[in-house]
Order: structure tokens, then sequence, then C-alpha cells
């Protein structure tokens, strides 16, 4: 990246982080109170606390939910674990907590902008890229869910987001080494594993999202990068397997496609095998057409 490029894409993300502080000595009182706002926030205030107290466990049923019957925590645990891990390694004790939730979501959109940075560089030039930074950090709801105080989880999701598609924009891309194919594929394994652990909505990013790149890699009838996408699905599934088994039922059942469920676990197990049986007849008679090897898939699935 050129010196000019990075200044100006350094310049954007320091905009983004300002226009999410805006208001902060709203958020900070003098006596040391943190006024985070109402709502899904100061849930996350709560379950970061007792994950601060109890690290590296976490809060999966809570007895304050659901009057006095108490019910399992709808989210999962990776958000709250990191904002708990933050808070221990500043050592400023479990009042650190309320801090790192109020200026997450500044500090987010300072490492979102990068992403949709490189995401658009794929595709276009340097100046373009810029651009889509530059919306992407005066975006109003983005900054309104990622204001400083407000620590819903929302402003984690579109970085992740923003940070998933630059990678898989780059995994479809023509002309990528081996060595860059492979750092790439794990790359989209941790941001798939983040956010299947991160989000209990995941799937509407997962299952649309990992689905579009397992059709391009068929119709690029590629069975190296088709392979390496499948074991980074399996992969990931293995790891959300491990948290649903040792988590109470959701309240939508076992296969609940809005809480961290089997369901999860079974999408993106069913992806993973399809992709490595489509790339096994791929590399023992290659489709004729792009839509020939994306129809493979498809019946695959």
């Amino acid at each position: 990246m050129k010196p000019g490029v990075a200044a100006a894409l350094a310049f954007v993300a320091l905009c983004c982080f300002g226009i999410r502080a805006t208001g902060f000595e709203n958020v900070f009182a003098p006596n040391g109170v943190v006024l985070l706002d109402l709502g899904d926030g100061a849930y996350h205030a709560r379950l970061a606390s007792w994950a601060y107290a109890n690290f590296p466990r976490f809060l999966d049923f809570d007895w304050y939910l659901a009057g006095s019957l108490g019910a399992p925590v709808p989210w999962p645990p990776l958000y709250d674990l990191l904002v708990a891990g933050v808070a221990r390694a500043l050592g400023a004790g479990v009042d650190a907590v309320p801090r790192v939730l109020a200026w997450a979501g500044p500090v987010l959109g300072l490492l979102a902008v990068p992403a949709v940075f490189a995401a658009t560089r794929v595709l276009a030039g340097a100046g373009t890229a810029l651009a889509a930074a530059a919306i992407f950090a005066s975006f109003g709801s983005a900054n309104i869910y990622g204001a400083v105080g407000n620590g819903d989880h929302h402003a984690f999701v579109a970085t992740l987001a923003a940070i998933w598609l630059a990678l898989a924009l780059d995994f479809v891309a023509p002309g990528r080494s081996r060595a860059r194919l492979a750092a790439v594929a794990c790359g989209l394994f941790a941001v798939r594993t983040a956010m299947l652990l991160g989000w209990n909505g995941s799937l509407l990013y997962l299952g649309i999202a990992d689905g579009a790149v397992a059709v391009a890699c068929a119709a690029l009838g590629d069975v190296r990068r088709s392979a390496w996408l499948g074991a980074g699905a399996l992969a990931s599934a293995a790891v959300a397997a491990g948290f649903v088994a040792s988590m109470p039922t959701p309240l939508g059942g076992p296969f609940s496609s809005t809480i961290l469920s089997w369901l999860h676990v079974a999408i993106e197990t069913a992806l993973g095998v399809s992709l490595l049986a489509s790339a096994a007849l791929e590399a023992r008679r290659p489709a004729a057409s792009p839509v020939a090897g994306a129809a493979r898939l498809a019946g695959v699935g």
C-alpha cells in the first residue's frame, strides 16, 4: 500500500472513531459511573461482569431472566468473554467492564474501516476502496449502534462481517498463490467460528454467505478452494458443537434458528461435507461449465 493511501485510510478510520466517540462526556460521569445505553448493552455488562469474575467460564443460565424461573442466556458467549478478557488485561478490576463496553463500538468501527477498504480493494482501485471506507465511516445506522456507551453486540457483528467479506472476496479472486489461499482459508475459519460463537443470529450471515462462497468455488471448478472451505466449515462446526453440548437447551429447542444450537452445527457440517464431496467429484470428473459445477454442488447438498 502506498504511503499516501495508508495515511488516507488511517484518517478515515480515526474519523469513524471520532464520530462514534461523540458525546462521550454524557457516558462517563464525574463520579466514575459509566452510563451505558439502556437495552441489550446493559445486559451484556452483566454477562461480561460475571465472565470477568469467573473467567474463562461464562454465564449460560441466568436466574434473573423469566422472573423466578430463570432461563438460558439467549446469546452465545464470545463477545462477553472478549470484553471480560480485555477488562482483565487492563488490570483495573471489574469496574473496567462497563468502560470496555462503552468504548467497544468506536474501537470496533476503527477496526472495520480497513476491512471495508480491503474488501473493496479486491474489486476496484484504491480510490474507490477509500470511498467505500468513508461511506462506512459516516453511515448513520452503523454509527448509532456503534456509538460510545452502546454496549450491544451489533458493532462486533458488523466488524466480523466486514472482515469475512474481505477474506471471502480474496478467497475466490483469481491468481492467488497456494500459500495465500491457505492463509485466507484459516482466516475464514476464524471469522466464521467467531460469528457462530458471537451472535445468535449468525445463520443470517453464514447460511447465505458461506453458501455463496461455496457456489463460487464450485463454479470455478477449483478443487483446492472447495476442499479448504469445506474443511474450514467442518472445523467451525466442531468448535461450535463443543459449546452447544456444554450449554443448556435453548428456549427455542435443540434446533433453534435464533439461538446457537445444533441447527448451526448441522448446517455448517452439511456445508462442509457437501463441499468435500463436490471437490472429490470435480477431481475425478470436471464439470463441463461453471453452471454445471454449481448445480452439482447443489445436488450433492
